[in-house]
């Protein structure tokens, strides 16, 4: 895991829970015995209108802050949550 730590480094947090607060969720992460060590934040933008759920997973050196913007308009316009 330190090996990958090294070549794909996180990036600096771009958002504050504040900030992303009515869509930001965590999903539990748990380690290889059972235990739940940390969550990972996850985006939620629920539309409406349509039934449809598009999951988008970034990639390296992007967190949800840069993506949330982006994410917001591929929403609106393909009408998914």
């Amino acid at each position: 895991m330190q090996f990958n730590s090294l070549v794909f480094p996180s990036p600096t947090c771009s958002y504050t829970t504040e900030r992303l607060f009515k869509d930001l969720v965590y999903i539990p992460k748990y380690d290889s015995l059972g235990f739940h060590n940390e969550s990972i934040p996850c985006l939620y933008l629920p539309n409406e209108k349509d039934s449809k759920v598009l999951l988008f997973f970034h990639g390296n050196a992007e967190d949800l802050g840069i993506a949330y913007e982006i994410l917001l308009e591929i929403k609106t316009c393909l009408k998914v949550s």
